[in-house]
């Protein structure tokens, strides 16, 4: 189940639970990969755990070999859910493709950017429209990606730094 925090600043969103965080039943466990990479980033930014809602576009862990048609279903099963979550959250930190597909869904889009991937939307300021309300978001990419590919590091941190600033008020969203 998602980790809801009452009063937090920004929601982020992963993609399903990995196999840590399936045994676990919370997402970004500490002590996981993806859960390290994420809680030293959020510390590098000076915040803790307990000041992030943290929940993924699927609350349970797709088979391998699963087809996109399938997957595709299980997000629209879970999809009141994720709704809800985010009509509750002031910004959203879409980490990864699936969490921004989700977004898109939402009719996130930058300016003139329109339904761009990942990479070319990635550090961009989007708007996700829920129940007549905007709520900010961000894109980039999943801690679990930028731990494969370790060039991206810098990028994760640097988007992740840029949300919270701009949840916490310090940072113009359009900046």
């Amino acid at each position: 189940p998602p980790a809801i925090r009452p009063g937090a600043r920004w929601r982020a969103l992963g993609q399903e639970p990995g196999d840590f965080e399936a045994r676990e039943g919370r997402p970004f466990v500490e002590w996981a990969p993806s859960g390290a990479l994420l809680t030293e980033t959020l510390r590098r930014a000076g915040l803790s755990r307990s000041d992030v809602s943290l929940s993924n576009v699927r609350l349970c862990s797709a088979p391998k070999k699963m087809r996109d048609a399938d997957k595709s279903r299980a997000d629209d099963c879970c999809w009141p859910r994720l709704l809800r979550e985010i009509e509750q959250a002031p910004a959203v930190l879409a980490l990864g493709k699936t969490a921004f597909a989700a977004c898109q869904r939402l009719g996130a889009g930058g300016e003139g950017r329109g339904e761009a991937g990942l990479t070319a939307m990635r550090g961009f300021p989007i708007t996700l429209r829920v129940s007549g309300r905007s709520v900010p978001a961000l894109a980039t990419y999943h801690p679990a990606f930028a731990l494969r590919s370790r060039r991206w590091l810098p990028t994760l941190r640097s988007d992740v730094l840029k949300a919270l600033r701009h949840a916490s008020g310090r940072l113009d969203w359009e900046e």
